[in-house]
């Protein structure tokens, strides 16, 4: 899947269970891994991670884990996220 059909599926990111939340934010990570893009200003990005946060206190320590690696592979800023994980 190509970075543009991974941020177009992130559209609908409020529809996904945290599962597939975190898929699609990983893929993206991985996608990225010469870090071309700046993914805290991207609208649909920061939309997504932000219904990430919301999710951080519901999950298992797979998925706080699998954040942290979202949070370092798209090199997230925010503080917040990071304190959640």
């Amino acid at each position: 899947m190509s970075g543009n059909e991974i941020i177009l599926n992130l559209e609908n990111h409020e529809n996904f269970v945290t599962s597939e939340l975190i898929g699609g934010l990983l893929a993206l990570a991985r996608h990225d891994r010469k870090y071309k893009f700046n993914w805290n200003n991207h609208p649909i990005t920061a939309e997504a991670l932000n219904d990430l946060k919301n999710r951080v206190g519901y999950m298992n320590s797979k998925g706080v884990l699998q954040t942290a690696l979202i949070l370092d592979g798209l090199q997230i800023l925010d503080q917040e996220a990071w304190n959640l994980c």
